[in-house]
């Protein structure tokens, strides 16, 4: 996950809690979103998954640019979880939990995950929705894909990178919900 933020120094934010320091922090899979709200501006469900819509977008620890930044995304395309609304921000987390404000000018209905970088062995990327499917790619954990279609299981992705399709375990991502139809 380093390779896709760069990370602003601690000493320079000591003030912070040290869990928000490299090597503190942990990618976890996303939760079961159970009890969903609404957010109070948007009237859409809270929590749910956006995506970053280009880089140099600055995570910060209120929602203003009069707060200072925690974090600095470089990776268009990352997802992440919309935890909180107010005016034009949005209280998101990422896949390591880090949470703080982002502008909402800088995010994306477009939906994306990443493989899960808790998983042990790298994930299979297949040619159906089925364990028997064969594989097209073995995939390592934070490759960044795009969610076509999500059935509760499975989903189908594609890796614009290197122009690969297929279908890989819903549980194995983190972007979408356990159980989440999406497209």
């Amino acid at each position: 996950m380093a390779s896709m933020i760069v990370q602003m120094s601690c000493a320079l934010l000591s003030w912070l809690a040290l869990e928000n320091c490299e090597g503190s922090r942990k990618n976890l899979p996303a939760p079961v979103a159970d009890a969903r709200s609404v957010g109070r501006v948007t009237g859409l469900a809270i929590p749910r998954f956006v995506s970053l819509k280009s880089g140099a977008a600055r995570l910060r620890i209120g929602p203003s640019t009069d707060y200072p930044i925690i974090w600095l995304y470089v990776t268009p395309g990352l997802p992440l979880e919309v935890v909180e609304e107010s005016g034009n921000w949005r209280m998101v987390r990422d896949a390591d939990g880090t949470t703080g404000w982002m502008s909402a000018a800088l995010l994306s209905g477009q939906r994306t995950a990443t493989v899960g970088s808790w998983l042990q062995t790298n994930t299979a990327l297949r040619t159906a929705p089925a364990p028997a499917a064969s594989e097209r790619a073995r995939l390592q954990g934070g490759v960044l894909v795009r969610l076509d279609h999500c059935d509760g299981t499975w989903c189908e992705v594609t890796i614009r990178r290197h122009g690969l399709a297929g279908y890989v375990r819903q549980v194995d991502l983190w972007g979408v919900y356990r159980n989440e139809v999406v497209g």
